[in-house]
């Protein structure tokens, strides 16, 4: 009797183990497409979110091509602003040593102005006295030669 309530027992048992399995079965299953569910919910949400990442990765490439290009541009200005900055300040130089020059130059031209006016003074002054002393030679020339010179006047 041990031996029929043992496989009663055991019956009873298989029949509880194929149900255990039976339901095992299902939820197994309905796990499985609640995770399909799930993953295509998540896919179909994860799309758009990755297609706007792929969208935005797109978009920070051209600005990072732009900016590349912003920087060598500025990098050439900058290099353009020196050669510019050294040329201004050749030219400030340059105009420098013309305001000199130009300056030395009138201080010599006033010079030589004051030397050619002092010599033109110079010249007057001497031609009068050599206009004074053409008269005076020709009135003593007229005295000595003349008929009422002193000379004859003393014989």
């Amino acid at each position: 009797m041990q031996g029929l309530s043992l496989r009663k027992d055991e019956a009873g048992l298989q029949h509880v183990l194929g149900d255990l399995t039976q339901r095992i079965d299902t939820l197994t299953s309905d796990a499985q497409r609640g995770v399909a569910r799930k993953r295509s919910g998540f896919i179909k949400t994860c799309a758009p979110g990755e297609a706007q990442l792929a969208q935005w990765i797109a978009e920070k490439a051209g600005q990072e091509a732009g900016l590349s290009r912003v920087r060598e541009r500025v990098g050439q200005i900058d290099h353009e602003m020196q050669e510019l900055q050294q040329r201004f300040t050749e030219a400030q130089l340059v105009a420098q040593e013309i305001r000199t020059t130009r300056e030395h130059r009138r201080h010599e031209l006033q010079r030589i102005q004051q030397q050619q006016q002092d010599a033109t003074a110079r010249n007057e002054t001497l031609m009068r006295h050599v206009e004074g002393l053409t008269a005076s030679i020709e009135q003593s020339r007229v005295e000595r030669e003349g008929p009422g010179s002193a000379l004859s006047r003393i014989r």
